[in-house]
């Protein structure tokens, strides 16, 4: 369960708070705290933390992921879509061949560009792309794996 506060009181958070109780009482399902967080937007840290202490979740930071999509706080960029959406359908489906290969070439046009039919030159290898960016890569993920 994540829960917004955007330039809210403690009061409207504890409604939200109450709101939740009730459907747990109504409902028999309770919200797992361990997997709650809450995040903020233009709230002043005083009236945070009372937030914080009232509701009894503790604060979330992005990125976050929700069904397995990378969320943010800020507009979505081009490449957002690009890779993460590439990476979230691979993740769930199992893709056919020509559309692997399909998605494959539109990633390495988009990173290194294309010039008519041929890709211009490649400053590092799509192997080095896909090294963790811990270990000097962009984080890609190989369609081949």
């Amino acid at each position: 369960m994540y829960t917004i506060v955007k330039q809210g009181s403690k009061q409207a958070a504890h409604h939200i708070k109450v709101a939740l109780e009730d459907f747990s009482k109504t409902t028999g399902l309770v919200a797992n705290l361990a997997k709650s967080q809450v995040f903020f937007g233009g709230v002043q840290d005083a009236e945070k933390q009372a937030i914080l202490d009232d509701i009894q979740l503790e604060e979330g930071t992005f990125p976050l992921k929700y069904l397995g999509v990378p969320m943010r706080p800020t507009k979505w960029k081009k490449e957002d879509f690009l890779l993460g959406l590439r990476n979230y359908w691979m993740n769930i489906f199992i893709l056919p061949q020509s559309i692997v290969k399909e998605v494959k070439k539109l990633c390495r046009g988009f990173l290194w560009g294309v010039k008519g039919n041929r890709s211009k030159l490649h400053i590092a290898s799509w192997e080095k792309i896909c090294y963790p960016k811990s270990h000097g890569g962009l984080g890609f993920r190989d369609s081949a794996n």
